[in-house]
């Protein structure tokens, strides 16, 4: 739990660190933000700028979240819980099957429903992250923050308890750790497989099949052109007085140059640069797979590690791969991805959060079940036990609390190089009101004498002039 804190803070200094050194730390106002390109609503002056810009009241965005969003979202999110519940009876009975049966291979068969569970949230987190899409673009909102936010809450809730759910009931409904021990081994490795199968192995398999089918088309292109130029009538060769002196042998070499130019020609026609290449490969999207793969994991370590110790060691030779494996994918799987600036992990930082103090009310609940303190302290009756438990976690509560503050965002190093770059914004703003004043004295200054010079001339001329 503590590491969990630790981890979060250290991620917020660095996250600064490197908003600082890419110049994106500083954030406009969301009303001077441009509104996104999808976002539909009546043209209306706008109330900064003064231009025309699409205006959607708010009144219509919560009606559609509350009569649309809220319900087919709550509708998913039991069809998920039934999913869980019917995957949990099915090992309940293969279970209660096998200890009946003497095979030894028998014993292998309550891993089986673990196994479908986790291809089934693999398939349950693809159809409603469509659902999802297609909920947020009906909600319409303005800025592409506040889309993404609606858009990962959806996501994050669904995944929480699509993940979590079985978990949760095997700990503390069935109170049974040694069926979570092997329910969270099962899952673990599972999702770690689908993941990387997903994310490499059928993004390449499609780029390698269309990259085969486009060479097939080339290869048969070069054959049509090779057959229209044989059958094609001979081009007239006009010779010079060298080439009649070679003779045959001069014609035999053009002609053998003339084919030689023609199959680099169709050589050049068949192959493909590195743009064509990356034309056919998928889109890469965005890095919301990713964060959520994060998340999923972050959560599993920080809440049931007290109960499957090896959970932070699996998730770490995970991460281990991870790291090559979303590098190969970003090279050779999908098309090169536009860059973009943020500020940081957006929704994701507070989803973090809300896990990590999760986590305690969930590691808690492990101890209790264990009955590890009612083994370091046996005179204790239920409601006492009930009782330091509680106060436990309201204690840990606030020292996460106070780790939070205690600890600051932006390294002192940070707020130094701020402080540096802010003074000499200033000074530089300064000289220039300075060399501006100093521009507009000499301006002044050279008007009054030129006036001073010919005021004189004007007036002898009026004496001169009775």
């Amino acid at each position: 739990m503590l590491w969990a804190v630790f981890f979060q803070e250290s991620w917020k200094r660095s996250n600064n660190h490197y908003t600082h050194h890419w110049g994106t730390l500083d954030k406009l106002p969301s009303l001077l933000e441009e509104p996104r390109p999808l976002f539909r609503g009546t043209l209306e002056p706008s109330p900064i700028t003064g231009r025309l810009e699409p205006f959607y009241p708010r009144w219509k965005r919560n009606l559609i979240v509350c009569f649309v969003t809220l319900p087919i979202t709550l509708l998913c999110l039991t069809v998920v819980v039934v999913v869980a519940l019917a995957h949990i009876k099915l090992q309940e009975y293969a279970e209660n099957r096998v200890a009946k049966c003497r095979f030894r291979v028998a014993a292998l068969v309550p891993f089986l429903p673990m196994i479908l569970y986790a291809l089934n949230i693999s398939i349950l987190n693809a159809i409603y992250r469509k659902i999802a899409a297609y909920l947020t673009d009906l909600e319409n909102h303005r800025l592409s923050e506040s889309h993404e936010f609606a858009f990962v809450s959806k996501l994050i809730l669904f995944q929480f308890i699509n993940a979590f759910y079985a978990p949760f009931y095997i700990a503390f409904y069935r109170m049974d750790l040694d069926h979570l021990r092997h329910h969270l081994m099962t899952i673990l490795v599972t999702r770690q497989i689908m993941g990387n199968l997903k994310e490499v192995f059928l993004p390449l398999g499609q780029t390698r099949i269309r990259q085969v089918y486009l060479s097939l088309r080339a290869d048969g292109f070069a054959l049509l052109k090779r057959e229209d130029d044989a059958t094609a009538p001979p081009p007239q060769v006009f010779t010079t007085s060298s080439d009649v002196d070679d003779g045959e042998n001069s014609l035999e070499g053009s002609s053998t140059r003339m084919r030689r130019n023609a199959d680099a020609k169709v050589h050049r026609d068949i192959g493909f640069t590195r743009a064509e290449q990356e034309e056919i490969m998928p889109k890469y999207d965005d890095a919301t797979d990713d964060y959520l793969e994060m998340f999923i994991q972050f959560g599993f370590v920080s809440m049931f590690t007290c109960a499957f110790p090896i959970c932070g060691l699996l998730a770490f030779l995970n991460n281990l791969l991870e790291i090559r494996s979303d590098a190969f994918k970003l090279l050779t799987n999908f098309q090169r991805p536009f860059a973009e600036t943020a500020t940081g992990i957006g929704v994701w930082e507070r989803a973090f959060d809300i896990v990590s103090y999760v986590a305690i009310s969930v590691n808690i609940g492990l101890i209790g079940v264990s009955g590890s303190l009612q083994d370091v302290f046996p005179g204790l009756t239920p409601y006492q036990h009930a009782l330091l438990l509680i106060s436990i976690e309201h204690i840990l509560f606030v020292l996460r609390f106070g780790l939070s503050h205690v600890v600051p965002p932006v390294p002192l190093a940070l707020e130094t190089s701020i402080a540096i770059l802010e003074h000499k914004r200033r000074e530089a703003l300064r000289t220039v009101e300075r060399e501006g004043r100093k521009e507009a004295r000499k301006v002044s200054e050279g008007n009054d004498s030129q006036a001073s010079y010919e005021y004189p001339e004007y007036q002898n001329s009026d004496i001169d002039t009775p």
